[in-house]
């Protein structure tokens, strides 16, 4: 049998499978508990970001249904609406969300928008593996980037259906470019004209 030459690429596969069933195992027991996970399927797929909901009284499954899935009436321009009048929340996600429930269309199942998280997810990884194989040794670089999957805050930014785990990839991936960018930095490269 042949020797894989590179062993990096077999540790981060098992870093990324590790990753992965960790990630299904809470997704396993997640339940949407939290207002804000409420607001977010509510300014992707509603007409109106702030749904009134009857008080004192109990909803049917259908008017759920109805205000947390995406159907033929909810528009790209309802969502940048939503988005426009809330003004702290980045429209990136709610695109991007937005595009996934296009797709998935009347569906209002709990894995479209953790599909959005899990990618994000995998991408952090990604780039924890980059950055510590860059320093140290593949076998660290697996470890690493497994003891980051399985940490608790970053595995409640993944469960949790809101922009923190893309926020969280996007800040990775700044610290992972201005390294590469200071590790070139004598070599003449330059990836931007104004740290130079």
């Amino acid at each position: 049998m042949k020797m894989i030459k590179n062993k990096g690429i077999v540790y981060y596969i098992i870093a990324i499978c590790i990753s992965c069933m960790i990630f299904v195992g809470y997704v396993m027991n997640k339940r949407i508990s939290y207002a804000d996970e409420i607001y977010t399927y509510t300014i992707v797929n509603a007409k109106s970001a702030f749904v009134q909901f009857p008080v004192g009284q109990w909803v049917s499954r259908q008017y759920m249904v109805d205000d947390f899935s995406h159907d033929a009436g909810d528009t790209f321009g309802h969502m940048l609406e939503s988005v426009r009048y809330d003004r702290v929340h980045p429209p990136l996600y709610y695109i991007l969300l937005y595009g996934l429930f296009s797709i998935f269309k009347g569906s209002t199942s709990i894995w479209i928008p953790l599909l959005l998280n899990l990618i994000f997810y995998l991408g952090s990884i990604t780039l924890i593996f980059c950055f510590v194989h860059k320093i140290f040794k593949s076998c660290w670089a697996a470890a690493a980037s497994v003891l980051f999957a399985a940490n608790i805050g970053v595995i409640s930014s993944a469960m949790f259906i809101r922009m923190y785990m893309m926020l969280t990839f996007f800040i990775l991936a700044f610290i992972y470019v201005n390294y590469l960018i200071w590790e070139n930095r004598k070599s003449g490269i330059c990836m931007y004209l104004f740290l130079r």
